[in-house]
């Protein structure tokens, strides 16, 4: 199945929420490094994170898959999701470890400065 196929099937709601999963982790199998593609993937995963689409399930497996995507510029809507008390701890911490993982320590050290979230700085 083509990328973008498995895009729509990921970001279709009324999909079921394990198809959704699914599609996701397909794009991984599929994806051929292409700097366009890989845009593409990380732009339709920040949209259900940042969205805050019902489906919980399937934002926790965007937090985590966004690692593979992530470019090199750091989106400030992803940081204002790992510091909202209100969100869902899982999709926060999920998307918090992703970008440790492109970003490194400097993501880890300045959400601790400004985080006032204790539950949160656990995790950090």
């Amino acid at each position: 199945m083509k990328i973008k196929e498995l895009l729509k099937i990921f970001k279709d709601k009324t999909n079921e929420d394990i198809d959704r999963v699914d599609a996701l982790k397909d794009v991984l199998l599929e994806i051929d490094n292409s700097p366009e593609k890989s845009t593409d993937v990380e732009q339709s995963i920040i949209k259900i994170l940042i969205d805050t689409d019902d489906d919980y399930l399937v934002r926790q497996h965007a937090g985590s898959e966004l690692s593979y995507y992530c470019g090199k510029k750091l989106d400030n809507k992803l940081i204002k999701l790992i510091l909202n008390q209100s969100e869902d701890l899982d999709i926060r911490i999920n998307t918090y470890s992703s970008l440790a993982e492109n970003f490194g320590n400097e993501i880890t050290q300045f959400l601790k400065n400004i985080s006032s979230d204790d539950e949160m700085k656990n995790y950090l």
